[in-house]
């Protein structure tokens, strides 16, 4: 039994001066790889920031328009397709007009007559009126033909007016584009009947485009008319400026929150229906501050090199916020006050020293 004892603390002892030798190389090692570095070393300083409330909306034309038309009549032609591009005055549809074109060459038939019953009226009330100076017809006579002539001038411009009328209707029958933009809906077809105020085609402008967006209760009154915005074309991964144009002081019931809606600058690619979001600046904030090329990237996740008292420096890594010029928010890790340095360098080790000359507040 004493035997079997003693070989346990033989094998223990023999275990814990592996180990203390392997610990005494793991320090050899440490202090062989830590090296000095001359670099430059930055205090962490904060700045007063704006805080943004992010919205999401979405892309609408602000000249959305409902093409439709005022006499009704079977269409015979939509020259036009969803997605086609026209311009404004092009002709978008045509609409079955041969009663109108009987009702035109009535009315020019009729104004041909009464033109020429006017023609021979004022010759007569000429004639009378001579004959009325030389004695040879009565007052009477003459005021029956001059009543004739104004009857046959009524009928001309009562004829007139009627053919002015049909004239107009067969202008209506062909609709015209009043915008310069995308056609987006197709509702009708040919030889559907076309009637007054019912939609034929629907035409979005591509030059005013604004985002739609909504805002809670809590926000609405940190945001006016005129005020810049931030806004991010996800489709695009582009970012552009937008400015407020419209706050609709009355929200939905039910969510209770507030439509607004931004202008848009004309900017390439952008198109009606694109998924987009703002940032509303609402408030302000204290938050550290870094030049963005201190960050560095190590398992996936970004960090920077913190020098502590002794003057060595040891990785952390950071929660970041936005860019800011050539600088980025520190939202987690970092506190004013603290040194980091200034340019990641992926030489750089846990434990490496910097020399004191070359920290700088």
């Amino acid at each position: 039994m004493y035997k079997k004892i003693s070989s346990v603390l033989a094998i223990v002892f023999s275990c814990q001066l592996l180990l203390s030798a392997c610990t005494d190389k793991t320090s050899v090692a440490i202090k062989e790889t830590s090296k000095q570095h001359s670099l430059h070393v930055i205090q962490v300083k904060q700045q007063v920031l704006p805080v943004y409330y992010q919205a999401i909306g979405t892309v609408v034309s602000d000249k959305r328009v409902d093409i439709s038309s005022r006499n009704s009549g079977f269409i015979k032609q939509i020259l036009v397709k969803e997605g086609e591009k026209v311009n404004k005055g092009q002709l978008l549809v045509r609409l079955e007009n041969s009663i109108i074109e009987g009702d035109i060459q009535q009315s020019k038939a009729a104004r041909n007559k009464a033109q020429s019953s006017l023609q021979d009226a004022q010759t007569d009330l000429t004639r009378y009126r001579q004959l009325f100076k030389t004695g040879s017809v009565s007052d009477n006579a003459l005021r029956k033909v001059r009543l004739s002539k104004e009857i046959a001038e009524n009928a001309l411009r009562e004829i007139n007016a009627k053919l002015k009328q049909a004239m107009a209707q067969q202008q209506y029958s062909r609709i015209t584009s009043p915008v310069e933009g995308i056609v987006v809906i197709r509702q009708k077809r040919v030889g559907d009947m076309a009637a007054s105020g019912v939609t034929i085609v629907t035409i979005e402008s591509e030059s005013d485009l604004l985002l739609e967006s909504y805002l809670p209760e809590s926000q609405i009154n940190k945001v006016k008319v005129g005020q810049p915005v931030e806004v991010t074309i996800d489709a695009l991964k582009q970012t552009v400026q937008a400015t407020v144009i419209r706050v609709i002081h009355a929200g939905n019931q039910l969510s209770r929150r507030f439509q607004i809606k931004l202008a848009l600058p004309k900017t390439e690619g952008v198109l009606s229906g694109m998924f987009a979001y703002a940032l509303f600046p609402v408030d302000d904030e204290k938050s550290p501050v870094i030049p963005s090329r201190a960050i560095i990237n190590r398992g996936g996740l970004d960090g920077v090199f913190v020098l502590d008292k002794q003057n060595k420096i040891y990785f952390r890594w950071l929660h970041l916020g936005r860019k800011i010029n050539d600088s980025i928010q520190v939202n987690a890790g970092l506190k004013a006050g603290e040194y980091i340095v200034a340019i990641a360098n992926a030489r750089l080790r846990e434990g490496d020293q910097i020399t004191t000359s070359d920290i700088q507040p």
